[in-house]
């Protein structure tokens, strides 16, 4: 990811060993878990995101899931992943000890986006294992255009209207 990052003067990015963040102590006024928290909640985790922030610090977890159930429906794939998995959106601070915590707000909202079917076949081919579904359906060379192709076929449009489930939880650092 950081040797994908967009290079700018005021923004500089770091890979972090183990459980500790290699940031001065009350540093930060806003950090954010953007749908990475479920793979980080440790209460060591927590202890050093609290250190290294300022007294009223904002700490803002969220995540999104995109509902694409139907789109694979349309185009015949089926897919294992719409079984239950273990991965969960709404993961927070619950469960730990929060006590330097706050919580400010907890929401969940339902959104619905409007994309294109060129940009609707990237998204599905971007995950591994939709990838891996669609090309075992589909044994063309040119995958891509294909799925562009069937999208506009069994959706009978150029652009689609996803839905997808937000997850929110911010706090404040008591310090």
């Amino acid at each position: 990811m950081i040797q994908n990052s967009i290079n700018h003067t005021d923004i500089s990015y770091q890979l972090m060993q183990k459980n500790t963040l290699d940031f001065n102590t009350d540093t930060f006024d806003i950090i954010t878990f953007a749908g990475s928290l479920f793979y980080a909640k440790y209460q060591e985790i927590l202890n050093e995101t609290i250190r290294v922030s300022k007294p009223n610090c904002k700490i803002i977890v969220y995540d999104f899931e995109v509902l694409m159930e139907d789109v694979f429906k349309a185009l015949g794939v089926c897919k294992d992943s719409f079984l239950a998995s273990d991965y969960n959106h709404e993961t927070n601070f619950t469960g730990l000890k929060t006590d330097a915590l706050q919580l400010l707000e907890q929401t969940q909202k339902s959104v619905e986006f409007e994309i294109s079917i060129s940009d609707l076949a990237h998204l599905l081919l971007s995950a591994k294992n939709d990838y891996s579904s669609i090309a075992a359906a589909y044994k063309y060379s040119d995958l891509y255009n294909e799925v562009v192709q069937q999208l506009k076929k069994q959706l009978n449009t150029g652009v689609y209207f996803l839905k997808a489930n937000t997850y929110l939880t911010a706090y404040s650092v008591l310090k």
